[in-house]
């Protein structure tokens, strides 16, 4: 019973060595949050209001901030009474740099009514595409510059 004992125990110590070593691996080709935010910031001008997702503000805390889930919640009547129409949210928000990612991508996939008001928008306001960040470990994010 020992020997099986020691057995399993040493089997553990092997799989956490394993798992220890392939996050070592893993983390060298991670990009750093500071490093990844530096691009960002080198396409948003000097105070701008942004709008994007919260995970963003971490690196972006000198800039006028607002998370996209605001005016997705504005147009939501369990949070609005009466719900706002999303292109008067975002009218709203006012922002001069949209940042769309990933993450906003997949939610417009779902919410079509949303995109295209987000697309209309963009257009009334004279949005246009200024800067696409790829990164390996972030994903792709697209940065818009806003006019009123």
């Amino acid at each position: 019973m020992r020997w099986l004992l020691a057995a399993l125990l040493l089997a553990a110590v092997f799989e956490g060595v394993t798992r220890l070593a392939a996050l070592e691996t893993a983390a060298a080709g991670t990009t750093p949050y500071p490093a990844f935010i530096q691009q960002v910031r080198r396409w948003l001008p000097p105070g701008s209001q942004v709008l994007g997702l919260h995970n963003y503000w971490l690196g972006l805390e000198d800039y006028d901030y607002r998370s996209f889930a605001v005016p997705i919640l504005w147009t939501d009547p369990a949070y609005t009474s009466p719900p706002l129409t999303f292109d008067a949210a975002l009218s709203r928000v006012a922002p001069d740099v949209i940042l769309l990612d990933a993450h906003l991508r997949d939610y417009f996939t779902h919410h079509r009514d949303q995109e295209a008001a987000l697309t209309a928008w963009l257009a009334q306001h004279n949005g246009r595409l200024a800067a696409s960040i790829e990164d390996a470990t972030y994903g792709a994010l697209d940065i818009y510059w806003v006019q009123p």
